[in-house]
């Protein structure tokens, strides 16, 4: 699992440009296989997130999985900026809070091109949170280190993480 420290958050006004949704609408309780073409996709992501909170809870850590409504790939600003991973999330929960990301290994999808993480988010509290994000891996400037993470109040919580340690 590649651990992100040194996190810095910071809220952010809306109005930078979505060039690309690269998850899975994962909302397949409410939206049926024809309603939805990334049906499949999302509910494998499901599974694979079902798959690391068992693992986890295999070696006594607790998470609190969260439902992922719409993922985005935003362009920073200037040429070479990062990618930055925009991320709306169904909960009222102030993503401020969180101290510390990680991230597990990337995997490889089943939408062809796109790679899986499961995302750990941590605050002062003792349980994490977890959620699934899939992204286009052939964007070589997503390093996933810039993240926009925005709840169901519309409130946004910016983040970056300045390095990455293996686990």
């Amino acid at each position: 699992m590649m651990d992100e420290q040194d996190v810095i958050n910071q809220s952010t006004a809306d109005g930078q440009e979505v060039v690309d949704h690269s998850s899975a609408h994962l909302s397949t309780d409410v939206l049926s296989p024809e309603d939805n073409p990334d049906y499949d996709v999302a509910q494998w992501m499901k599974e694979q997130m079902a798959k690391e909170i068992a693992r986890l809870k295999t070696q006594g850590a607790t998470v609190i999985p969260m439902t992922v409504k719409n993922t985005g790939v935003v362009k920073g600003g200037g040429k070479k900026a990062p990618l930055i991973n925009r991320v709306e999330v169904d909960t009222g929960f102030d993503f401020d809070k969180v101290k510390q990301i990680m991230l597990s290994d990337p995997i490889p999808s089943p939408k062809e091109g796109f790679s899986y993480v499961n995302v750990l988010l941590f605050t002062d509290k003792p349980v994490p949170l977890i959620l699934p994000y899939l992204f286009d891996s052939r964007k070589n400037r997503n390093s996933l280190s810039e993240w926009v993470f925005i709840n169901n109040k519309l409130i946004q919580s910016r983040h970056r993480v300045n390095n990455f340690s293996t686990v």
